[in-house]
């Protein structure tokens, strides 16, 4: 298990990063009326992943003794927590607080392809998302892929990061290998 120092940190640096990357993806969309939330899902992203980073240093920092599978448990906690806070936050705008956004953001998509002369590609594409009206307009599908995009690529920094300082403290001990 981590130790005890560790853990807080490194939830401590999941909240605040969580809270960010939330209002990062929210705010456009509630207090502006923006229907576009892609630039607003980018900068939440960046947001998760930059915490990951320099939540994990500074949770590992007072413990610098911190194993290989500490700091992976606290790259973990910290991918999870903010990525936990950024569902909630986006369940909350397509549920609660806009939930004619999912709906607009749908015929947002349709719009292009309605528009002009149907060729095969257009018509495909349209069959393509009348299929999938209903993923399109699920506030907890729409929350769930919102916050498992950053919680993949935070969980896959927070490892790299990890295994960089691993091979990085090898090479100072003079063990390049096993």
């Amino acid at each position: 298990m981590a130790e005890p120092v560790v853990l807080p940190r490194a939830l401590n640096a999941g909240l605040m990063s969580g809270v960010l990357a939330a209002a990062l993806a929210v705010s456009p969309s509630l207090w502006f009326g923006v229907v576009d939330t892609r630039p607003a899902e980018y900068a939440a992203l960046l947001a998760v992943l930059v915490g990951t980073h320099l939540g994990l240093r500074a949770a590992t920092a007072t413990q610098p003794a911190a194993s290989f599978n500490q700091r992976l448990v606290a790259a973990a906690v910290i991918a999870l927590s903010a990525c936990l806070i950024l569902g909630v936050a986006l369940y909350a705008l397509y549920a609660l607080w806009r939930p004619a956004l999912l709906a607009a953001r749908y015929e947002r998509l349709l719009e292009p392809l309605t528009g002009r002369m149907a060729g095969p590609r257009a018509v495909a594409q349209l069959a393509d998302l009348s299929a999938r009206q209903a993923q399109h307009l699920d506030p907890l599908y729409q929350a769930v892929s919102g916050a498992v995009t950053p919680l993949f690529f935070a969980l896959l920094l927070g490892g790299y990061s990890v295994f960089r300082w691993r091979v990085a403290q090898r090479l100072r001990a003079g063990r390049p290998g096993r």
